[in-house]
């Protein structure tokens, strides 16, 4: 249990261990919630994990994900979903990925829950790749009851960068309310942040790193991209420290 009430999921390491590596192709869901020996980390970017890709034929790694993503059957993601936070990531991720809007609820119920570390960043990633409405009300409860907890360090800045993804695909302002001077948000970040890192949370920032989580994923899920090559790389966000 960390400082603020999430389990840590001490038998995967707890706060302090490396993630979970990308996930492979015909990967059980055992191995998929117990890494390897030799195993990739996780790139913390705070709220942001994201599966770290380096060396090797990132390429070959990247169109394995994706076919993971599409292959996966829904009895491995339910049983990734009930299990700690490196598997819930995993799945958050395929999900988002293949688009699979069919777990949007239950995507939702275990964002508004928030029991472990790490994985609603992975939950905010599926509804912002959803870019729906139900998606734009599932952040907007989850904002509108964790953001007056100064208390909580939760995926307030995370879910607030999904939902003004949202909000510039669909033409809405689902998010406006919160990014008002002196609203909710603001309110948030001067509470529980450092004056050197509130730059860094501004709402432009999370919608831009969740703009450019989206277009990664877009690179590799789109049949027709025209001219543009699929992406190689993750994409390069901005480094935060991670909240205790």
């Amino acid at each position: 249990m960390n400082s603020n009430g999430r389990t840590a999921q001490a038998e995967w390491g707890g706060h302090d261990a490396g993630g979970c590596p990308a996930p492979r192709r015909r990967q059980t869901v055992r191995s998929a919630a117990r890494p390897p020996a030799g195993h990739r980390p996780l790139r913390r970017t705070a709220e942001r994990p994201v599966p770290a890709v380096r060396g090797g034929h990132p390429q070959a790694v990247l169109r394995s994900l994706l076919v993971d993503a599409a292959s996966i059957t829904d009895a491995d993601l339910n049983a990734l979903l009930s299990h700690g936070w490196r598997p819930r990531l995993t799945a958050a991720w395929l999900i988002g990925i293949s688009r699979r809007t069919s777990y949007r609820a239950r995507i939702g119920e275990l964002l508004l829950e928030s029991v472990v570390v790490y994985a609603g960043g992975g939950y905010c990633f599926a509804l912002a790749r959803f870019g729906d409405h139900q998606g734009a009300e599932i952040l907007t409860a989850y904002l509108n009851r964790y953001l007056p907890r100064t208390d909580l360090h939760y995926d307030q800045p995370v879910a607030l960068g999904a939902l003004l993804h949202i909000d510039s695909r669909l033409g809405t302002a689902h998010a406006a309310p919160f990014t008002a001077p002196g609203g909710l948000y603001q309110g948030w970040v001067d509470a529980v942040t450092h004056e050197r890192e509130r730059a860094s949370y501004a709402p432009d920032q999370e919608q831009s790193a969740m703009d450019r989580l989206c277009d990664f994923a877009d690179g590799w899920s789109t049949p027709d991209r025209g001219h543009r090559p699929p992406r190689t790389e993750w994409p390069n966000l901005p480094e935060r420290p991670v909240a205790p």
